[in-house]
């Protein structure tokens, strides 16, 4: 394996003619015999600015995660072929194979996925300038030669410089979220709300923190909002929009959820939520202002032994607490708080796709789809959201998919029973039991 080895205050000025007077450490790299790479190093000079200003700009600090970069992907690409690198065989199915491997060490990162592809890019851009017999990487659409590698050169600009950066189908379509894009299934929504009736977090979990955790989930699938705006929706808010008389399915908007983050920071937005959803809050805003009729602030989540209110930082965490503890870690450890956000807007993007296409409206279906949705979630803009297109498409598609437009305590009632008519049609259970929990789930509906 090759290595990255820094030598402190090493002195550099038989190399340059302006050596830095600072205490830093430069690195240089080894090939896994030990031996001084000398290609990688020629190319670590070059990046660092060349023997003149080696050291300077870029500091020493960016040096070093550069050599550390590159030698990442050259252990990869020796991990996969016995031959040295410049024998090695690199296509772009490498390259694309190479991300695969940087998402399982950033599985919700693209940003660093994307900086250590391009510096592997870059690295092979100097070694075709230095073999050009290897005919290894090119930027151009069309070539007598048979490249192996093809990139292109994006320029932007801003208005004191004109730019460019490297450009590689494998992360041309990777996104910017903080997350993977993984939305809630129904299914794992099922499973999320019954996690609190078997976690060590709660052994024997109250009816208050049944209600607290209903509560949270229900919101978070309801406004698609980000835990930590979820935090600052008062009991007011909730209170106001609540009319018992109101059909389940009728939908009453909830005014001023914050937005924390992205480029309506500081601004709110509206959403509309179904009235079986917000009569789930009022059952637990009851129960609260029952216990503890002395409090004197307008927070929703409060802890419910003493009716104060969660801290911030707690109520990010306690969702994953519960959750991890429970029977359900496996089947949940690919979702977030985050994950419901991206649920709420993929089915968002899916109504919206049946609605247009109801209508009969085919060009620039998918544009006026992520229109409206991006007006209800303040995204910046529709590249944003084009990763949910994908997945609204794949939903639509699905024979077992709940219709759109139920609510979703009525979307877990029909999960239920679709489930069951699956369990019965594969023979897994026999008519009478089916009978006899179909019979459950109407009494506990109706109840």
């Amino acid at each position: 394996m090759r290595k990255v080895h820094r030598a402190k205050k090493a002195d550099l000025s038989l190399i340059e003619i302006t050596c830095p007077i600072i205490d830093s450490e430069y690195p240089f790299i080894t090939n896994k015999d030990g031996s001084f790479d000398w290609l990688a190093n020629e190319f670590m000079m070059e990046y660092s600015g060349g023997v003149n200003i080696y050291g300077i700009k870029p500091v020493c600090s960016t040096i070093v995660a550069k050599s550390r970069s590159l030698t990442r992907f050259l252990n990869y690409i020796e991990s996969k072929a016995e031959t040295p690198i410049l024998l090695t065989k690199i296509e772009d199915t490498t390259i694309f194979n190479y991300v695969k491997y940087l998402q399982k060490y950033y599985p919700n990162d693209e940003a660093t996925i994307k900086k250590h592809v391009r510096s592997a890019l870059q690295y092979l851009i100097f070694v075709q300038e230095k073999h050009k017999e290897l005919f290894l990487i090119t930027s151009e659409e069309k070539s007598d030669k048979k490249y192996q590698v093809h990139i292109k050169f994006v320029k932007y600009s801003t208005p004191t410089y004109i730019n460019e950066y490297i450009e590689h189908d494998s992360i041309k379509y990777l996104g910017t979220y903080d997350a993977d894009v993984e939305m809630v299934s129904d299914d794992q929504l099922f499973h999320w709300l019954d996690a609190i009736h078997c976690t060590k977090e709660h052994p024997n979990p109250s009816e208050g923190i049944i209600l607290r955790w209903e509560a949270i989930t229900y919101l978070l699938d309801a406004t698609g909002s980000r835990i930590n705006e979820l935090y600052d929706i008062s009991r007011e808010s909730i209170k106001s929009i609540y009319s018992p008389l109101k059909d389940a399915d009728e939908y009453t908007k909830l005014e001023n959820i914050p937005i924390l983050k992205g480029k309506y920071k500081g601004k709110c937005r509206a959403v509309e939520i179904p009235n079986a959803t917000i009569q789930i809050l009022m059952s637990y805003i009851n129960f609260i202002e029952e216990e503890f009729p002395e409090m004197k602030h307008d927070k929703l989540f409060v802890n419910i032994k003493n009716g104060k209110p969660l801290k911030r930082n707690y109520l990010k965490n306690y969702t994953a607490n519960v959750v991890n503890k429970s029977k359900y870690s496996v089947l949940l450890k690919n979702i977030s708080n985050h994950s419901f956000r991206h649920r709420f807007i993929t089915l968002n993007v899916a109504e919206k796709l049946v609605q247009i296409a109801k209508l009969g409206i085919m060009t620039n279906m998918l544009s006026v789809a992520m229109n409206a949705t991006r007006k209800l979630t303040m995204h910046a803009s529709n590249d944003t959201l084009s990763t949910y297109v994908q997945l609204a498409t794949e939903y639509n598609s699905k024979k077992y998919s709940i219709p759109l437009g139920i609510n979703s305590p009525h979307r877990l009632v029909l999960t239920r029973v679709v489930n069951l008519v699956k369990s019965y049609q594969q023979g897994m259970i026999d008519s009478d039991l089916f009978a006899q929990d179909v019979s459950k789930i109407i009494d506990k509906t109706f109840s």
